[in-house]
């Protein structure tokens, strides 16, 4: 048996919705005429790929960490996800505690901030909440947390 295999390369910027919605039809297209096709996607922006992608395989200086469902790596993720409110000095203290994930400005002096860790963060001004693509992927390019 041989399989088909398509390699699409993005080395910087994020796929446009246009390009995203092609590209959902052209997997179908490819899957209506055969099964034994696999897409490989090189992304350095994760989250395009969540909307198309029903198998990951995930591998970090050609080391395999990852391979199933979306669903499936953020269930497995050892990692916990915290989001809260700090001032913008702080910001580097969190990274003793985890990984940033994402930050965004607040207001003038405060900064609203993501992060992952697999220890419990004690802080009144974080919450923890529900782990997302991004949080499983750093999760496992981490070592798994």
């Amino acid at each position: 048996m041989s399989i088909n295999i398509h390699i699409m390369d993005r080395k910087s910027k994020k796929y446009s919705a246009h390009f995203m919605m092609w590209l959902n039809s052209y997997r179908n297209s490819l899957l209506n005429i055969s099964k034994d096709v696999g897409i490989i996607i090189s992304s350095h922006i994760p989250e395009d790929i969540t909307s198309i992608c029903d198998h990951l395989l995930i591998i970090d200086k050609g080391r395999k960490v990852f391979e199933g469902s979306v669903k499936e790596m953020i269930e497995n993720s050892a990692a916990v996800t915290y989001e809260g409110v700090i001032e913008k000095s702080r910001v580097s203290d969190i990274n003793t505690f985890g990984t940033i994930l994402t930050y965004e400005k607040y207001d003038e002096d405060k900064v609203k901030v993501k992060f992952v860790t697999q220890e419990p963060f004690f802080n009144p001004n974080f919450n923890k909440i529900q782990p997302d693509f991004l949080s499983g992927y750093v999760s496992l390019l981490k070592g798994g947390m």
